[in-house]
Order: structure tokens, then sequence, then C-alpha cells
């Protein structure tokens, strides 16, 4: 869902990229659940209000920032940091 949301934003992420509730080792707790039980209905519908889509993607857990974890099974320093926003600009 985060993964689908951030793709909705234009940002499309790798599998093996986790940011915020992606990079936790831990199952989400009591306080996460509703949030990423609102996120689970916006994203599972068929057109989802653009505005809230991008309400939803600003939040600090779901947004993907500068730099993400990457568990790629290519890499063997797993954990790796990638800085997003450098890969971006050479994408452009």
């Amino acid at each position: 869902m985060v993964r689908d949301l951030a793709a909705l934003n234009k940002t499309e992420m790798l599998l093996w990229k986790d940011w915020g509730v992606l990079d936790s080792h831990t199952a989400p707790g009591p306080d996460e659940l509703p949030v990423l039980d609102e996120l689970a209905t916006l994203t599972g519908q068929p057109s989802p209000p653009l505005a809230d889509l991008r309400s939803a993607y600003r939040r600090p857990e779901f947004v993907v920032p500068d730099t993400v974890a990457s568990y790629s099974p290519a890499r063997t320093d797993v954990p790796a940091v990638v800085y997003v926003s450098a890969v971006a600009r050479a994408a452009s």
C-alpha cells in the first residue's frame, strides 16, 4: 500500500527499497493500524481522489525521503543507503 501510494504520487520505488513504516522490523502497533487501514481504503479505490492521495503521501511515515534503505538481493552491503533525490535528478 505504501509503495502504491508513492507510485500514485509519481515516485515509483523498487520492492527492496524501504522507508518510513516499511523500514520497521516490528509489526505495526495499535497506533499505526488505523492509519494503515485508512491507506488501504484509499489506495484500494478504483479512482481515489487525487487530493486525498497527495494528502496521505505528505505524511512522514509514507512520503519517500531523500534517502531510503535498500535490501537488494544483488548487494552484499545490506541494507545500503540509497540517495533517492540524487537518483531522481540523474534520471531526469
